[in-house]
């Protein structure tokens, strides 16, 4: 994974003392949470003198959470809260895992009566992948005009913020099917984290 990191600076006075949420639940200040070379940091540091050498000047504190080699379940929304005796204020970051399309062919081409042939493919990928079909490369037209038609099912739906990976399933249908319709079919998926075909 990629290492992620972001910075709450909190100007107030008295000091101001910064907590993280993840979730909606309180994470450990200056604590150090590791499983192998995936560790969570939580760095608090305080800028100036909280007005000892001149009064009229403001507290500063700052807190910067560090996810070095993100997984998939660092996904949330992390929440910077400053608290204060005279009150408190939050920002909010989300974060959240992206998987490249992993397609799987689940059929070869099978013909029904009269002559329909299907193929079908399963993707799975975050967030949801877009999927085409291409015949010998090419990118096949799907409209009214056209023999062929496109199914696209939802077996999993998927979130950004979760861990699931979404999963779809795409169908080629080729009416009346002919010699012409030989060729080399692929199902091709894509989203920002990649692509795979098959």
């Amino acid at each position: 994974g990629n290492n992620v990191r972001t910075t709450c600076t909190a100007t107030g006075k008295p000091r101001a003392v910064i907590n993280w949420l993840r979730n909606n639940a309180t994470m450990r200040s200056n604590s150090s949470i590791s499983n192998g070379s995936h560790r969570i940091l939580i760095i608090n540091s305080t800028i100036g003198d909280c007005g000892v050498s001149d009064p009229a000047s403001q507290c500063v504190s700052s807190s910067t959470l560090e996810i070095l080699n993100s997984v998939a379940s660092d996904s949330g929304v992390y929440t910077c809260v400053a608290t204060n005796e005279a009150g408190s204020d939050k920002m909010s970051t989300s974060l959240y895992s992206t998987v490249a399309p992993d397609v799987t062919v689940k059929s070869n081409i099978i013909v029904t009566s009269p002559n329909t042939s299907f193929l079908q493919c399963v993707v799975t990928a975050k967030p949801q992948a877009s999927i085409k079909w291409t015949k010998n490369r090419v990118t096949l037209k799907v409209d009214s005009n056209t023999r062929y038609s496109i199914n696209t099912s939802f077996i999993r739906n998927c979130s950004l913020l979760s861990t699931n990976v979404c999963v779809t399933s795409s169908t080629l249908e080729i009416l009346n099917s002919v010699a012409s319709d030989s060729g080399v079919y692929t199902c091709v998926a894509t989203n920002e984290a990649g692509s795979d075909a098959a």
